[in-house]
């Protein structure tokens, strides 16, 4: 309801606004929040070039304000986690399944009930910067442009900036701005080397949870495939291993930068869409030679089908 008050008084005007609002009351809207809304809907901030003060809007919270702790803090965080996966329908439910990997992972490795608690709290709200990129940027069917990528880049960004906001939820901020980092600088929205303990396994647990659930560019993988997508990445293998042991996987080393320099160009091309010929072409190499390239490419990723060898050549960072 803010947000079509808000959209009303900034392009109708406050008269029609109230008449907008009450024809909707009982049916959008509840209408005690609608008659609250409209006492004076004049003074309502309308212009997002205001000044707005947080203390200011906190403080016209009305009495007896809420506060939550403990498991009743889990329940309101994992319900945020809950409709911000709204946002597509390819991801409903995708935080909760990522909170309860990252926790059982975290247990696995040791980690006290504390840090399990506080990566199952990221894990629901890791997603919430979702939220203010397009719908159509999330349900685009192929690849996407070089304007898409980047809004898709800052998502991470905005759900710390949101949670940091709130200081009793910082510490979840800074693990769940960093789902998307890499141990070789290829994440984002920071590009940093050095994972601590917690984000390390929250980056492993969302690229697991990811890969097994559909997207509009590709289905979801098998199990093998996905174990393969996560051996890829560049996170560090203790974190890799316990999260495939919640998927029931054998753990193992798996084989450092397994793509050579042509494989990375041949993969990148054939993931952008284009044929063995077109991709032959612009390598000048010829179409065998890439069909031979992505036989050793599905066979070193540890999948079968160009989707979701195209999936991991965007988690590579080969798209960007």
């Amino acid at each position: 309801m803010a947000n079509a008050t808000e959209l009303l008084v900034r392009t109708a005007g406050p008269d029609a606004a109230r008449a907008a609002l009450r024809r909707r009351a009982g049916t959008s809207f509840d209408p005690d929040v609608v008659d609250a809304a409209c006492i004076d809907l004049a003074r309502l901030r309308a212009d997002p070039d205001d000044d707005l003060n947080p203390s200011e809007v906190l403080g016209g919270e009305p009495e007896p304000r809420l506060q939550y702790t403990g498991e009743a803090l889990d329940r309101v965080l994992a319900a945020i986690g809950a409709v911000a996966d709204l946002k597509s329908g390819y991801t409903r439910g995708h935080s909760a399944g990522v909170a309860a990997r990252a926790a059982s992972a975290a247990e696995a490795v040791g980690c006290t009930d504390a840090e399990v608690r506080l990566v199952r709290r990221a894990g629901w709200l890791h997603d919430i910067g979702r939220v203010a990129v397009s719908s159509r940027v999330w349900d685009r069917p192929g690849p996407l442009t070089d304007a898409q990528w980047e809004q898709v880049r800052l998502h991470p960004y905005i759900t710390e900036r949101v949670l940091a906001r709130c200081p009793g939820l910082a510490e979840v901020a800074a693990v769940a701005g960093g789902h998307h980092e890499r141990a070789d600088s290829s994440g984002y929205h920071r590009g940093v080397r050095q994972l601590d303990r917690l984000t390390a396994l929250l980056a492993a647990a969302d690229v697991y949870q990811s890969t097994g659930e559909r997207r509009p560019y590709r289905p979801a993988l098998g199990p093998s495939e996905r174990a393969g997508v996560l051996r890829a990445q560049a996170l560090p293998d203790w974190a890799v291993d316990a999260v495939l042991a919640t998927g029931g996987h054998p753990t193992g080393p798996r084989p450092p930068d397994p793509l050579t320099a042509r494989e990375r160009e041949v993969l990148a091309l054939v993931a952008q869409g284009a044929t063995n010929r077109e991709a032959a072409q612009r390598l000048r190499i010829s179409a065998k030679t890439v069909n031979a390239h992505l036989e050793h490419i599905f066979a070193k990723l540890g999948v079968t089908t160009r989707s979701a060898a195209a999936y991991q050549a965007m988690e590579l960072g080969l798209l960007g």
